[in-house]
């Protein structure tokens, strides 16, 4: 169902359009959660967003991209909890333009960063879709919550157990 997208681990290269892409599909996923000056000032600063990435990039976990020729169309970064003392995979962001939702592109992308296994991963308990598309992955409320600081929204913690079949 993705087509012709591509995907592949980010490089260096990719942190300006990586970083632009990430602070549109911010304000894109969040408009409707997130009130709007909050949003604002979270995503105006756009250097910000591709020195992030560029970091990110080069020393931290590993980011995936979906592409579209050459536009980035979605993304994924997962890495493992260094204060959990757990090597059990952490989802940290996985994003999909709104215009390709629904084609198995975060599908893709969340296979490629942390494959079927145990997992876990925060989510706006609000977003209702990401919330959805979890669950379908198997992953339940683990009955941990926090509050955003940056935002006051509740955060819901998810995890997805050892597959019983395996």
């Amino acid at each position: 169902m993705t087509g012709g997208v591509v995907f592949r681990r980010a490089e260096v290269a990719d942190a300006e359009a990586g970083g632009d892409f990430h602070r549109r599909v911010w304000q894109e996923a969040y408009a409707d959660l997130v009130a709007a000056p909050a949003l604002a000032a979270f995503t105006a600063d756009e250097r910000a967003w591709v020195e992030r990435w560029q970091e990110q990039i080069a020393h931290g976990a590993p980011r995936f991209l979906a592409l579209d020729g050459s536009e980035i169309v979605g993304f994924s970064v997962a890495g493992v909890d260094p204060g959990s003392g757990s090597e059990i995979p952490v989802l940290y962001a996985i994003y999909v333009s709104r215009r390709w939702q629904g084609t198995g592109i975060a599908q893709s992308l969340l296979d490629l960063s942390i494959g079927g296994g145990p997992a876990t991963l925060w989510v706006f308990a609000d977003n209702t879709r990401a919330v959805a598309f979890y669950a379908r992955n198997r992953f339940v409320p683990d009955g941990s919550e926090r509050i955003e600081e940056g935002f006051g929204i509740c955060e819901i913690r998810m995890a997805r157990p050892a597959d019983p079949a395996a």
